[in-house]
C-alpha cells in the first residue's frame, strides 16, 4: 500500500493491522472486481475495507480490513496523520452522499 501526497513528503503506506476473510474460492479464468474504499478515518490511522468479488455473480470471495499509518519518506512513523490527509479526507466525505 502506497499513497502519497504532490509535493508532500508524507506517504501513507505502512500496515499496522490486517484481517483477511476467505468467504470462498475463485476459479482459475474468473473475472474478479476488486473495490476498496476508506471504512473510517482518525487523526492516527485510516482502515480501509476491501472485497473481491466475481464479475459475473457478484458472489464474494474475499472481505479484508486493513489499518494504514502515516510515514515519511525516510519511513519514520508520524505521531498523527498530517492535517493535509485529514482534510482531504474530509472534503471527499462532503462530496459522498453516503458518507454521511
Amino acid at each position: 500500500m502506497s499513497a502519497s501526497l504532490v509535493g508532500s513528503e508524507m506517504c501513507i503506506r505502512d500496515r499496522t493491522n490486517m484481517n483477511v476473510r476467505y468467504k470462498a474460492s475463485a476459479k482459475l479464468n474468473d473475472t474478479v472486481i476488486i473495490e476498496t474504499w476508506i471504512e473510517k478515518y482518525n487523526s492516527l490511522s485510516v482502515t480501509f475495507k476491501q472485497l473481491i468479488k466475481s464479475k459475473e455473480t457478484e458472489k464474494v470471495f474475499i472481505e479484508a480490513l486493513f489499518d494504514v499509518v502515516a510515514i515519511n519518506e525516510a519511513g519514520k512513523l508520524y505521531r498523527r496523520l498530517p492535517e493535509e490527509i485529514v482534510q482531504a479526507f474530509k472534503k471527499d466525505d462532503e462530496k459522498c452522499p453516503v458518507c454521511v
